[in-house]
């Protein structure tokens, strides 16, 4: 039996992102014994590392640079002439290499390849079209694991580009239902894989969950607007108000902290509401927590999310994107309207005057992450095999 070679092509060079966490978490699985991976990241990214190069080369798998960048852009909405002004070149850059640049750059990193015989590409995110234009070059399938929707996170390819054909040529794998029902048509075959998280070794302890004073609320993610911490901080300012106790602790990076920072000042929140950064490992921090809020836009899978559950922390998730296939409100959950924040409010002061109910469905949040844990390697590989035509075992 011949052994199968399958290239994936990574939209960024860092191991920070739930894609590349996630991708780890599948190959960590997988059979090596019938398959070499190799991954492939962009030399271009704005900030590369070698995390990502230690973090795989532990287990096995080989990590090749190729000069790429992420053809998509961000149409951002810039008041300041500067923002404009730097918003502009960044698209017109991105624009000039997607029209001059990828497909040279795609034949060069064919041919450094060449030794490795791969079979198929699979590009990590629909957010990166080089994996398509690599496996053009190379004349070998291309499949895509779709785990955005790209206009939730205002990303489009430039108008000159040919995505529905790039598209079309493509069969794909989708991270979740929610993601698969944006792309309808979109592709010639899809189908729906959940990712696969590695939680760590966690005591079931939703009995100490609101038993100490201040409550103490977790958001993690990107500072961006889809994420929503804003109506986060609104929301506990809200609870704040009604004479609850609570702090907010929020983990992550991005272009809207000096915003974020500004809303608390102007609410007086610096005793109630901290920025934590970028970390790791959230194992500690999602210990102390009893409610962890998920308040974004388009939610592709929710990964913090099922790692909260995990962790028996409390879930209060927007109603949109895949949080409302994750999350039976009043079951394993809570569910509260985009961008409300009175109604978040609403759902955190219930869950802090009902304990014993809010603890029962910890209980159950945590039994339904335990379902995001099981290898989905051999059903990637059978879908791999079913585009190389069915003759890989």
């Amino acid at each position: 039996m011949k052994k199968l070679s399958i290239g994936i092509v990574c939209h960024e060079a860092t191991m920070h992102g739930g894609a590349n966490q996630s991708l780890f978490d599948w190959l960590d699985k997988a059979d090596q014994s019938h398959t070499d991976y190799y991954i492939i990241v962009p030399s271009w990214d704005k900030q590369p590392d070698d995390s990502i190069r230690e973090e795989f080369s532990q287990i096995g798998i080989n990590v090749r640079r190729a000069p790429y960048m992420r053809e998509t852009y961000s149409y951002r909405e810039e008041t300041a002439l500067p923002g404009k002004l730097k918003s502009l070149l960044s698209c017109a850059i991105r624009c000039a290499y997607l029209l001059i640049a990828e497909k040279p750059l795609a034949c060069l990193a064919a041919k450094q390849l060449e030794n490795v015989h791969l079979d198929a590409i699979i590009s990590n995110s629909y957010a990166t079209c080089f994996g398509y234009s690599l496996a053009q070059a190379m004349g070998i399938p291309h499949i895509w694991y779709v785990r955005e929707y790209l206009p939730s996170m205002k990303l489009q390819y430039p108008s000159f580009y040919d995505l529905a054909a790039a598209s079309e040529n493509s069969a794909a794998i989708s991270i979740s239902e929610y993601i698969a029902k944006q792309y309808v048509n979109t592709f010639k075959e899809t189908l729906v894989i959940h990712d696969r998280i590695a939680l760590p070794p966690s005591p079931e302890c939703a009995d100490l969950r609101f038993t100490a004073d201040p409550v103490r609320i977790l958001s993690v993610g990107a500072l961006t607007k889809r994420k929503r911490h804003n109506v986060i901080i609104d929301a506990v300012a809200i609870a704040i108000s009604h004479g609850f106790n609570v702090l907010l602790e929020i983990y992550g990076e991005g272009e809207e902290e000096a915003s974020l920072k500004k809303q608390i000042e102007q609410l007086g929140l610096q005793k109630n509401v901290y920025l934590k950064g970028f970390v790791e490992n959230l194992h500690s921090a999602r210990k102390m927590a009893d409610i962890a809020v998920t308040a974004s836009e388009a939610e592709g899978l929710g990964r913090v999310s099922i790692e909260a559950m995990w962790a028996s922390n409390l879930v209060i998730a927007s109603k949109d994107g895949f949080n409302t296939y994750l999350i039976e409100d009043g079951k394993n959950g809570l569910l509260f309207p985009l961008d409300d924040s009175r109604g978040l409010a609403d759902k955190i002061e219930w869950s802090i005057c009902n304990k014993a109910a809010a603890r029962k469905l910890i209980k159950n949040g945590r039994a339904t992450a335990s379902t995001y844990t099981e290898d989905i390697s051999n059903a990637i590989g059978a879908y791999i095999s079913k585009q190389l035509g069915g003759n890989v075992d």
